[in-house]
């Protein structure tokens, strides 16, 4: 049985994992949504509640003729029946102790979803911020450039037009700023308000040491499929043992009581009775249903077989593009040095005068490209590792407790 322990706290927190985004995704599915385990249980309870004994007591009034009187009577009974053998019953009751297991499931398998979404949604929030970042260190370049050619304008060794193209651009890149910060401001109050908690840079995440590979049987989604096939398969069993006999102990004591004097001792005073009764009336069910239940067996497992096979593809191909990003990545800072480097060229030419606004403009955006190609690759690599910790953080044989620091 797994067991959710909702442990909240309100600390503020130096860095955290991708534990966290786990905690805090399970931590809000419990919020807003654990009817259907609440649910199983009470179900799981009725089943377990079919082996309590049943007891009856009553008092019934009777009316009698004798010897031309007439004399009321009342019967004092009690009776108490338990099950002792009953197959089919006992395996519901397995029946229903999975569903419990295949809701808690569930909350982990919306909790592993929505973990993903939101680690996607932080990506495209920490790319937004880096254009921004760049951005603003680009309409500083362009600022200063911009007195430059003024200054230049005045001693006429630079051209006007590349003065007013300049101002465009500063404009522009103003411009541009402002509906930056807007639409981040938007997604991060979009993301508090989905997701529970305040969105991260994914920077601050930190990764294990080391990673190992992903086990498929561990990832919520095929536990839940693996939960499903247990489920029909004890399903099929119960509807099998429904055609059992049933055993169960009826015991019975009653008294009677007669209200005329005369007639109190003609009653027998007490009865009692102890019985083992057998119930073969299962002989005769109908097997449509236990026909019918072995195709959703079938389906069931063959679902966990192909969503199995689907998962492992999916994260056989996130080590490939690891392994790829890896190889680019050195290519890439290279490309940012180059970049930079001739940045400084063009800034240094354009004081001397000796350059157009057109050839600094391609300058800075080639540094801007590639710093923020550079940014994203490095992004993606570790959006990649944390989606394979993300996979492997959902232990579903070991108790979970809760602790949302975000």
């Amino acid at each position: 049985m797994i067991l959710i322990a909702l442990l909240f706290t309100f600390s503020v927190f130096a860095d955290f994992h991708s534990t966290d985004l786990v905690n805090c995704s399970i931590r809000q599915e419990m919020r807003i949504d654990q009817e259907g385990y609440l649910q199983a249980k009470v179900l799981y309870a009725d089943a377990k509640s079919q082996f309590l004994p049943t007891l009856s007591a009553g008092i019934t009034p009777t009316a009698n003729r004798v010897r031309e009187e007439n004399s009321n009577a009342s019967v004092t009974s009690l009776s108490l029946e338990q099950k002792l053998l009953d197959l089919e019953n006992w395996t519901l009751k397995d029946v229903a102790d999975v569903g419990v297991k295949i809701s808690l499931l569930t909350i982990l398998q919306r909790s592993y979803e929505n973990s993903n979404s939101a680690l996607d949604t932080l990506v495209s929030i920490n790319l937004l911020e880096n254009q921004r970042r760049l951005l603003e260190i680009q309409y500083q370049s362009f600022k200063l450039s911009m007195q430059i050619i003024s200054t230049g304008s005045k001693l006429g060794i630079s051209d006007s037009n590349d003065l007013l193209q300049l101002q465009a651009t500063v404009f522009s890149n103003e411009s541009e700023l402002k509906r930056l910060e807007f639409e981040i401001q938007l997604q991060k109050a979009n993301f508090e308000r989905f997701f529970g908690y305040r969105s991260v840079s994914i920077g601050e995440i930190t990764l294990v040491p080391e990673q190992k590979k992903v086990v498929v049987e561990k990832i919520p989604t095929v536990s839940v499929l693996t939960a499903l096939v247990e489920q029909s398969e004890l399903q099929r069993k119960a509807l099998n043992r429904g055609m059992l006999p049933t055993l169960s102990l009826r015991g019975s004591y009653s008294t009677v009581t007669a209200d005329h004097p005369s007639q109190r001792g003609r009653y027998p005073q007490s009865d009692a009775s102890v019985a083992l009764v057998v119930d073969v009336s299962n002989i005769w069910k109908e097997s449509d249903q236990r026909s019918l239940q072995q195709p959703i067996v079938n389906n069931r497992s063959n679902r966990l077989a192909y969503t199995s096979k689907i998962l492992t593809n999916e994260f056989d191909q996130i080590e490939n593009e690891i392994s790829v990003l890896k190889q680019r990545l050195p290519i890439l800072e290279k490309r940012v040095d180059v970049t930079q480097e001739s940045k400084k060229v063009s800034q240094a030419k354009l004081r001397l005068g000796r350059m157009s606004f057109l050839e600094l403009q391609q300058a800075e955006v080639a540094a801007f490209n590639a710093s923020n190609d550079l940014f994203s690759l490095e992004l993606r690599l570790k959006q990649l590792l944390i989606k394979k910790e993300l996979a492997m953080g959902f232990d579903t044989s070991q108790p979970i407790k809760v602790t949302c620091q975000l």
